[in-house]
C-alpha cells in the first residue's frame, strides 16, 4: 500500500488550464496506482474525482470545469504537502 510519500514529487503541481490539470490529477493518480493503489483510496479520491469529471467536460466547459475545479485540486495537493511537511 502507498503513503503519501509516494505523492511528494507532485505537491508542486501548479496547473495552469484546463489541459494542465487534467493531466495534474492523471499524475497523482499514476503514482499512486504505479506503488499498489487503488484511485478510491482516500488519498487521492479527490484528484481522481476531478480527473474524471474533466472527461465531461473536454472539449466544451474546459474553462468552467478549470475555474470550478482549481481550488478543489489545490486544496487536495495542499493536504498532501501539508503532511509531507509534517511527516
Amino acid at each position: 500500500m502507498p503513503t503519501l510519500t509516494t505523492l511528494k514529487p507532485l505537491v508542486d503541481e501548479e496547473p495552469t488550464n484546463f489541459t494542465a490539470l487534467e493531466v495534474s490529477c492523471g499524475k497523482f493518480i499514476d503514482a499512486w496506482l504505479a506503488d499498489g493503489g487503488e484511485p478510491t483510496d482516500d488519498e487521492v479520491v479527490g484528484f481522481y474525482s476531478l480527473w474524471s469529471q474533466s472527461l465531461d467536460a473536454r472539449g466544451r466547459d474546459e474553462d468552467d470545469f478549470y475555474d470550478w475545479a482549481y481550488p478543489f485540486f489545490v486544496r487536495y495537493r495542499d493536504e498532501v504537502r501539508a503532511y509531507l511537511d509534517r511527516a
